[in-house]
């Protein structure tokens, strides 16, 4: 399987993988991944252990995805060589969604609500502050938004796939 892997910074590897050896930009690496929990995984690379965890699908895009490593997160976007195809062709999958509304993608509590109604958010702007698990998480917008309403206090518990927030 090819696949290329663009990160936030703007750079990109080409990616091979086959049999649990992955070449990256033609150099091979051995790899394990051990599935920690759902959505935590151990990868051996080479020896080096690394702890990856997936935070969130952006747009429920399989192929847009945060991650974080060790402590650190990072952007991802994937593509096969049909994405890359299309691309050049000038048939990539631009989707014309309008997102709606905006749900916990966890349980937790709402510590800080960062946004008022009728607000204009460009993608990435932090929306609230939701504590899940004993760490405080950012949650921030997944494209150009505005505030219709917010359906959500500071100090309440939510639960994944609660509404909190609805875009107009």
């Amino acid at each position: 399987m090819n696949l290329q892997v663009n990160f936030e910074d703007g750079s990109a590897r080409h990616c091979r993988v086959e049999a649990g050896i992955v070449s990256m930009d033609e150099t091979k690496h051995s790899l394990h991944v051990s599935v920690l929990s759902s959505g935590r995984y151990h990868i051996l690379v080479n020896g080096q252990s690394l702890e990856v965890e997936l935070v969130e699908r952006l747009n429920g895009d399989a192929k847009r995805l945060k991650i974080k490593v060790g402590n650190k997160n990072q952007l991802v976007v994937v593509k096969s060589d049909t994405d890359i195809m299309l691309e050049k062709m000038g048939l990539g999958a631009k989707k014309s969604t309008v997102l709606k509304e905006f749900k916990a993608p966890m349980p937790g509590l709402v510590v800080n609500i960062l946004v008022q109604e009728g607000q204009i958010l460009e993608a990435g702007e932090p929306i609230l502050v939701l504590e899940a698990m004993k760490m405080e998480n950012m949650l921030k917008a997944p494209d150009k938004v505005t505030i219709g309403k917010v359906l959500i206090e500071k100090g309440q518990k939510v639960e994944k796939n609660q509404l909190m927030i609805s875009f107009s």
